[in-house]
């Protein structure tokens, strides 16, 4: 990746994040691990962001709250986004 490419996912990055609700932002792969985060991680999850890459995001969810963040997943994979969603997260 070059570093125009670079400063267009910076930016990408940032408008979605400075148009959110959110505490904190998260940026999933095509299985659903994180590749990037910023925002009140320590907070919300216990560790900082750099702690939540690779991980799974589901396995960051409380169970009863997986099939709700499943479906919005699935919602966010056919039209680029979803939200509101409230969703308990586990200290990690």
């Amino acid at each position: 990746m070059g570093v125009e490419d670079n400063l267009r996912s910076d930016r990408d990055r940032f408008v979605a994040f400075a148009f959110s609700a959110a505490d904190a932002f998260l940026e999933l792969d095509q299985d659903n691990k994180v590749v990037y985060a910023v925002g009140a991680t320590q907070w919300l999850a216990g560790v900082g962001p750099e702690k939540l890459i690779d991980l799974s995001f589901l396995s960051m969810i409380v169970q009863e709250d997986r099939l709700l963040v499943e479906a919005s997943l699935a919602t966010a994979k056919r039209q680029g986004r979803f939200g509101p969603v409230n969703m308990r997260v586990l200290k990690q």
